[in-house]
Formats: structure tokens, C-alpha cells, sequence
């Protein structure tokens, strides 16, 4: 195992590099190599300290957007987005039930892709008695969707030849969690994201 300050002085370095960088998908892989390359890491409240990280980023860059593009942003989608919902928990109801999945299972993957991702998930297994097991490989499933979202989402957009607010659009609705849309819309441009 590295020496806890040799560690601490990498990681500064490899944030730098990847706040220098701003693409979310070098940031992903590189959490992914960090992850996977030192996996007896002690970080003490590495997840508050996540969390926090996560739910500023996301305030700050609502700081960027003027309450007149939100508005008119809501105004044009809302009903896009209120009929995605309703036809994503019917289908998906209704594939769990064609695939004989286990109840639970079902309404944790049909909620979490329909609402938020993993929040959803999380927020819904409580409600419906979900074990730990099932909500974990839920999580897993939908946290895997969103690695592939972003690193082949901006890929296949440039191929569909989509305009910003297509893309955002897009990635807003296929994309399971507001980080995951956000990064990945971020990787298209500023104005998808």
C-alpha cells in the first residue's frame, strides 16, 4: 500500500489535471483507476465528502442558468419529459412482468430509469421492502448504464448529427441520474449541458 501522504499528493495532482482537462469522461476514468488501483485506500468520510462535492457541483452550475432559460426550458418539455415517465413506468412494469423478474426488482429498475437513477432506487427501496442484495445490484445495473452513457452519448450524438438542445434533450431523458446527464451533456457543450 503507498504512503497515505505520497497517496494524498497524487490524487491533488491527478485533480488538477483533470479540473484542467474539464472532461467528465477523463475524470471517470480516472476515479475508475484511482479506484481500481488502490482499493485498500482508507479515505475517511470519502462518501460525505462525495456527497457534498456532487449535490455543490450540480447548485453551482444552477448558478449558471438564468431563470428565464429555466423557464422556458420547462415550458417547452414538461410534457415531454411527464409522458416519458408515464410510458417508461408502463413498459417497464410490463417487461419485468414479461421476463418473470422478481416484483421488487422490477419496480427498483422501472422507478430508477424512469425517475433520477440511483436517487429513485434508493428513495423506492425502503418504500417496497427491497433487500440490500437486490437494491445493490440494482444500483449496479443503473450506475453501469450511466459509465456507458457518457463515454459513447456525445459519440453517437455528433453521429446523429443532434443540435445542443436535441442532445441535452436526449441525455436528459436516456440518461438515468442528473450527474450523469449533466457530465455527459457537459462532453457535447455548454449549451446541451
Amino acid at each position: 500500500m503507498m504512503p497515505r501522504p505520497l497517496l494524498l499528493g497524487f490524487l491533488a495532482i491527478v485533480v488538477l489535471a483533470v479540473l484542467w482537462i474539464s472532461n467528465p469522461a477523463v475524470a471517470f476514468a480516472a476515479g475508475l483507476v484511482i479506484a481500481l488501483w488502490q482499493k485498500q485506500v482508507d479515505l475517511p468520510h470519502i462518501s460525505t465528502v462525495s456527497r457534498y462535492a456532487l449535490q455543490g457541483g450540480i447548485v453551482l452550475l444552477g448558478f449558471g442558468i438564468q431563470a428565464s432559460q429555466l423557464w422556458t426550458l420547462t415550458t417547452q418539455f414538461a410534457w415531454i419529459v411527464t409522458l416519458y415517465i408515464g410510458v417508461v413506468i408502463i413498459l417497464g412494469l410490463l417487461g419485468a412482468r414479461l421476463l418473470r423478474m422478481a416484483a421488487t426488482e422490477g419496480q427498483l429498475i422501472t422507478g430508477g430509469t424512469a425517475i433520477c437513477g440511483g436517487t429513485a432506487v434508493v428513495t423506492l427501496a425502503p418504500i417496497i421492502g427491497a433487500k440490500p442484495a437486490q437494491t445493490g445490484a440494482v444500483l449496479g445495473i443503473i450506475f453501469l448504464l450511466n459509465a456507458f452513457a457518457l463515454l459513447s452519448f456525445p459519440t453517437i450524438g455528433q453521429a446523429l448529427d443532434l443540435n445542443q438542445t436535441q442532445f441535452g434533450l436526449w441525455a436528459a431523458l436516456a440518461i438515468h441520474d442528473t450527474a450523469s446527464v449533466v457530465a455527459t451533456a457537459q462532453i457535447y457543450g455548454d449549451e446541451a449541458a
